[in-house]
């Protein structure tokens, strides 16, 4: 990996927001709770967050995963046979955060993609068992959940 920044194109940006938008209706629909950590609209999560998904997929050459279905607790891609779920945040330095509920969840990859949109920049890496531990619960005004900051993540390719 020379850089950790992604720049959407054209063509990118119309499947991000197309897939954002039928993923937020489908949610809805199916009566899926929001679960999102900041004050931002439910739907701008889900822009920015598929946008981070497809720009990790992007810089790490993997393929994305483009299912609308509503879906709780799955990980995002999958590189060299691990789990990836990737993580996006509005803040220059902000934090990697994972819900308590994510402790089940079959990731074995945490990754922050930080969006400047429709610029992306990976922030680093954390494995779960690293991520999810007590010592890293926080609360930042939404209830307690994981995260660390940006220095703690590993900044190195997966593997």
């Amino acid at each position: 990996m020379t850089s950790n920044l992604v720049t959407l194109n054209a063509a990118e940006i119309r499947i991000v927001t197309w897939v954002a938008r039928q993923r937020f209706a489908a949610n809805r629909a199916a009566g899926v709770v929001d679960a999102q950590v900041g004050p931002q609209e439910a739907s701008e999560t889900d822009l920015y967050g598929f946008g981070g998904e497809l720009a990790f997929a992007k810089l790490f050459n993997v393929y994305p995963d483009f299912d609308i279905a509503p879906r709780r607790g799955s990980a995002d891609c999958e590189r060299f046979a691990e789990r990836i779920d990737v993580k996006t945040t509005l803040y220059p330095h902000g934090r990697l955060l994972a819900l308590p509920r994510k402790r089940e969840l079959a990731a074995d990859v945490y990754a922050l993609m930080v969006v400047d949109w429709p610029t992306y920049r990976f922030a680093g890496f954390a494995r779960a068992e690293e991520l999810l531990q007590p010592w890293h619960v926080i609360d930042l005004g939404y209830g307690n959940t994981y995260g660390v900051t940006q220095d703690a993540l590993t900044p190195a390719q997966l593997r």
